[in-house]
């Protein structure tokens, strides 16, 4: 074998993929965004917990929250009650049981951290 080719990752494949050359063009023309993939659908088969209103908010803003322990899985995608990608976040077992720990907030609206 003289090369390897990866063709898909997941759920991303290379007939999906842009070139860097296109890439560029469409940012100079305005147009990249139309070609990228939003987080909520590039994180789409991470399991997921989704949190309640008052737990978004003080989640959103560094602080743990419990969690049910059938929702455990090592990393996972954060969504508020209404569908949408608040962050990625750890589960991790505690003397009290679980909590979801923040890694990354994502949150793309300051009214779900002001909530």
């Amino acid at each position: 074998m003289s090369s390897l080719v990866r063709a898909r990752v997941g759920d991303f494949s290379v007939t999906d993929a842009i070139s860097l050359d296109d890439a560029r063009d469409l940012a100079s023309s305005g147009r990249l965004v139309d070609h990228l993939l939003s987080m909520k659908d590039a994180l789409a088969t991470m399991p997921a917990v989704t949190l309640a209103p008052a737990d978004s908010s003080r989640f959103c803003n560094g602080i743990a929250v419990p969690i049910n322990s059938s929702q455990v899985s090592s990393v996972v995608r954060v969504l508020d009650s209404a569908g949408s990608l608040l962050a990625i976040a750890e589960v991790k077992s505690r003397e009290d049981g679980y909590v979801l720990v923040p890694h990354k907030v994502l949150a793309e609206s300051p009214e779900v951290i002001a909530a």
